[in-house]
């Protein structure tokens, strides 16, 4: 009888193993849809059997095991952090290649044609009333299509800048899920698939967002960290992250947007440990290749580089500034570019100075080393360092040999000669589209008579108009043509 009883009992405990194990392969189908869910297998293990002291034998119900792989899910969600970064850095410099219109039909591209074709129309006819106009409308436009652009990239840093906050709020969500779910780990339900699959669809999501590293402990519950230097959940305790600004410690000035911050609950900046997924890679774009452009508390920005590279060349050709700009923000140049006010048609020159000639001069007369001695010239449009007069000096034929000897020394294309009324004459000796001369500011301006002088203009009545033309091809005045923004995958041209 006791033979049938253990026939019976065994019989019925392999009925439960294999009713546990249709349960779990019911499990598998039933959650064959649900995210981060992985399949499970019952397994078995056998009972001793022993006849002397009464073990039956038969089958038992070993732990359910898990088919998920810990390395290929580390793998994945490096993958996923890396996806995330590059697909957030695509869309977020889409946006900005929209700004800088490649085929020149749009934006600062046009709008520079269009100030060009207009100086080279004005070129074949330089007292043309109409031609002059079109030149100060086009400038107005090029002016316009450089404060719109700076616009759209103040308003896209802002727009970046909130756009990390929502996502570092998405973050704090998805790690106060986890801390909910090992919370319910701890209390038992350590081998609850759809728990355990839960747990593994959030960790994927919150990859997406931030790299993180992940490390199981022995209770079941699972750490996570920011990169490898930040904790963010251990246990039920989160380090809940938030969004500040602030000046970068190489920051040379403070007058651009500041770099945006991840800090910690602890208030330690995190930034450093956030190298990918969408939130690193709107970080990248914000902190890195906006302020590349439009300029920060460390740089001017290479818009703001082109704005004033372009109005420089132009004021310094034209002779009079045609272009205005913020003289005391090098960020806002860009921003507040505009065409002069006070400056009309009858302001753009017909003629090239080549010539200035002073008034006659007493002699003999005296320089002093630090009183008078400071003579200021622009050549070829060309500001030139001071030239210091000897004292030595005491008529006009020794100072136009002083000069003469400098000019020769700096290799400056200028001639000093003093004419037969005894006035000094200062000439350009460059007989190009490009040759001008100007006398600037200096001290001694009123003792060598060059403080009212009388200029000639050259033949050539279109040689201003010309060299402005020829800007656009010419590499060699230092006007940025191009403006490329190799952090954005490709060449953002402006020619």
């Amino acid at each position: 009888m006791s033979s049938l009883f253990s026939m019976l009992t065994s019989a019925a405990s392999s009925m439960s193993v294999f009713e546990n194990a249709m349960a779990v392969t019911q499990n598998n189908v039933s959650n064959a849809s649900t995210a981060g869910y992985a399949d499970q297998v019952a397994t078995f293990e056998a009972l001793p059997f022993n006849q002397g002291d009464g073990s039956i034998g038969g089958v038992q119900a070993g732990p359910t095991q898990s088919t998920r792989d810990q390395f290929a899910e580390q793998s994945v969600r490096d993958a996923s952090t890396q996806l995330g970064s590059y697909q957030q850095q695509v869309t977020s410099l889409t946006t900005l290649q929209s700004y800088f219109d490649i085929s020149g039909t749009t934006g600062v591209p046009a709008a520079l044609s269009s100030l060009y074709s207009a100086f080279s129309t004005w070129s074949t006819n330089p007292t043309n009333t109409s031609s002059q106009q079109n030149v100060l409308t086009q400038a107005q436009g090029l002016a316009s299509a450089f404060n719109t652009t700076a616009s759209n990239l103040s308003k896209t840093t802002t727009n970046a800048t909130n756009q990390i906050g929502s996502l570092v709020d998405q973050v704090n969500t998805l790690v106060g899920q986890l801390k909910g779910y090992n919370a319910q780990i701890e209390q038992g339900d350590k081998h609850d698939p759809g728990l355990d699959a839960s747990v593994y669809s959030t960790l994927q999501n919150l990859s997406q967002l931030v790299n993180i590293t992940t490390t199981t402990q022995p209770d079941g519950s699972y750490s996570v960290m920011l990169g490898t230097g930040t904790m963010l959940l251990a246990g039920t305790t989160q380090n809940a992250l938030s969004v500040s600004s602030s000046v970068p410690s190489s920051a040379v000035n403070s007058l651009g947007p500041p770099d945006v911050s991840i800090v910690d609950s602890h208030g330690s900046n995190v930034t450093d440990n956030v190298t990918g997924g969408e939130v690193g890679g709107l970080l990248y774009v914000r902190n890195q290749v906006l302020p590349s452009i439009q300029g920060d508390g460390s740089q001017n920005g290479s818009l703001n580089q082109m704005a004033k590279s372009f109005a420089d060349q132009v004021n310094s050709l034209l002779g009079y500034p045609l272009f205005t700009y913020d003289q005391t923000n090098a960020t806002n140049t860009a921003g507040s570019l505009a065409v002069n006010p006070d400056f009309t048609i009858g302001d753009l020159p017909t003629a090239r100075v080549t010539a200035l000639t002073g008034t006659d001069l007493t002699s003999p007369f005296s320089i002093t080393a630090g009183t008078n001695s400071g003579l200021n010239l622009e050549v070829d449009g060309k500001t030139l360092p001071t030239i210091t007069l000897s004292s030595s000096d005491t008529n006009a034929s020794q100072v136009a040999s002083d000069l003469n000897s400098q000019f020769s020394s700096l290799g400056i294309g200028a001639q000093a000669s003093v004419n037969a009324e005894g006035g000094l004459v200062l000439s350009t000796t460059n007989t190009g589209s490009n040759g001008s001369i100007a006398i600037l500011s200096g001290t001694a301006n009123a003792t060598l008579g060059l403080a009212s002088t009388t200029p000639t203009y050259s033949n050539d009545s279109s040689g201003v108009a010309l060299a402005l033309a020829n800007l656009v091809n010419d590499a060699g005045t230092g006007q940025a043509t191009t403006l490329t923004g190799s952090t954005l995958g490709a060449a953002v041209s402006i020619t």
